[in-house]
């Protein structure tokens, strides 16, 4: 197999079944991609352009999350990967802060971008708070899970729970002004860690992927898949 040119990106997942979902995703922009679970021995491999990495840490401690990531990261720091993903339960289960302090440690000149929705299974993200099928995050049947409950809907505060950063939030009057978006993006990111984006549709996460691609901030991906396929497929185009 000829190396690729395509756009190298790694995707750390708390999961495996995430893991996987992330890969499929990607194979439709026609990349090799692999899932990994030996998240202790993870390489990035030449002749694949997305390697899926679950580091199986949704259900331990913080700590533990956090030292998990870290270790992917620490085993690729020397490679050529132009887009990182964490890749989050798309119920915003598990060690959401935590998993991205290990980022923010690693990589403290990037942003973050954070669109927690994933249209096509019904999550949405309005006014700040994730919605499952039209019913508010905390009032679904998962956010009873007696191992990981949640109750509030407000992605935001679910990251800050262990966050060791600045969050915005980005609201869908200024998504769906293309001129306003990127104003928006620049002016949160000069005083913010990260930003929270309003999505209701797979075109308002294309719509943040693509400006975020042109204004070519540096930025660490956090979503369910959808928004790092479309962000990965723009930075095909502007890179």
């Amino acid at each position: 197999m000829e190396e690729s040119n395509l756009v190298k990106t790694l995707i750390i997942a708390d999961d495996s079944t995430g893991a996987n979902a992330s890969a499929i995703l990607l194979k439709q922009l026609n990349f090799q991609t692999i899932s990994l679970i030996d998240y202790q021995n993870a390489r990035i491999l030449d002749h694949y352009d997305a390697i899926a990495i679950s580091t199986d840490s949704r259900a331990v401690s913080g700590n533990e999350a956090y030292s998990r990531v870290q270790t992917v990261l620490a085993n690729v720091k020397d490679a050529e990967v132009m887009i990182y993903n964490k890749r989050i339960d798309s119920t915003l289960r598990g060690n959401l802060g935590m998993e991205l302090n290990a980022f923010k440690d690693a990589f403290p000149n990037k942003k973050i971008a954070i669109v927690p929705a994933f249209p096509s299974s019904g999550r949405t993200c309005k006014n700040g708070l994730v919605y499952v099928k039209d019913v508010l995050l905390e009032h679904t049947d998962v956010a009873k899970d007696p191992k990981m409950p949640i109750f509030t809907s407000d992605a935001k505060q679910l990251f800050m729970k262990q966050f060791q950063g600045r969050i915005a939030n980005l609201y869908l009057e200024a998504i769906r002004s293309k001129n306003r978006l990127s104003k928006k993006i620049r002016d949160f990111y000069e005083y913010h860690d990260a930003i929270v984006f309003d999505a209701q549709t797979n075109e308002d996460i294309e719509t943040i992927a693509e400006t975020l691609a042109i204004l070519d901030i540096p930025i660490i991906t956090v979503d369910p898949g959808v928004f790092t396929f479309y962000y990965t497929k723009e930075r095909q185009v502007h890179r």
